[in-house]
């Protein structure tokens, strides 16, 4: 049986997948720009896995998040 995924992985996970979606961007494309593969990306926006701290800075910069933000959603990782 996995792990359950703390209150903090899943606040990061709905914030990343709404940030996404927000930006219009799909899984492939964002998956293919940041160089993780689709299924890795979609295991994160669904708190089945916890993000590593790299991928996270990439999707935040990627989606055009500003510092404060970033800086709130880093410390979620």
């Amino acid at each position: 049986m996995a792990p359950v995924p703390t209150i903090r992985q899943r606040r990061l996970a709905a914030e990343l997948k709404r940030l996404r979606e927000a930006s219009g961007l799909t899984l492939e494309q964002v998956a293919d720009q940041i160089g993780i593969s689709r299924s890795s990306l979609s295991r994160v926006e669904n708190a089945l896995v916890g993000a590593k701290l790299p991928v996270v800075k990439a999707l935040l910069q990627l989606y055009g998040v500003q510092q404060g933000q970033m800086d709130a959603l880093i410390q979620l990782t």
